[in-house]
Order: structure tokens, then sequence, then C-alpha cells
């Protein structure tokens, strides 16, 4: 899970993070766009995703007993959950982009 997230962080870091920057300073922000939206909402669950994802691991390297640990299944299955439309929603904002 260290690694799958640390390679998480280094995509967001390396790659995201550029797209968004060049994305939002193409054009004005306006709520009214339907790609925008997509684009923040997309943003919002990455960074939850990835926060949790975050604070997930760093609990776990804490913990002595890793029974301790499947405890917190809903919020692994919340957080692949908010990933997952993301990522989704990620794929289609880079498809409707790279097809216009």
């Amino acid at each position: 899970m260290t690694v799958a997230v640390a390679l998480h962080l280094v995509v967001i870091l390396t790659w995201m993070v550029d797209s968004l920057v060049a994305f939002f300073s193409s054009a004005p922000l306006d709520l009214g766009n339907i790609l925008h939206v997509a684009a923040l909402a997309h943003v919002t669950l990455g960074i939850i995703a990835a926060s949790v994802g975050v604070w997930l691991v760093g609990t776990w390297h804490l913990q002595t007993d890793v029974q301790k640990c499947f405890g917190r299944k809903w919020i692994m299955l919340t957080t692949i959950t908010v990933w997952s439309a993301a990522f989704v929603l990620g794929f289609l904002l880079y498809a409707v982009l790279v097809m216009s």
C-alpha cells in the first residue's frame, strides 16, 4: 500500500498538477461550463482520495497489530470508491480534451 500511495503521489505531482494549471490557465473558471465543473469534481475527489490514502497508510505504519487495521475496511472501501470516481472523471476529461 505504501508503494501504491507513493506512486500515486508522484503521478499527481509530476503530471496532474501541470495539467490542472494548464487547463485553468487557458480560460477563466466558468461554473456554467460542464467541462470546468467536471474538472473541479475530479480535482476535489482526487485530493480526498489521495489524502485519505496517505492517512490510511500512515496509520497502518504506526500499528503494531495488523488486526486493528481491518476495522477501517469501510474507510478503505469508501476511498477506493472516491478514487474510482475521480479516475473515471479524469479519463472522460482526458478523452474530451484530446478529441477536441
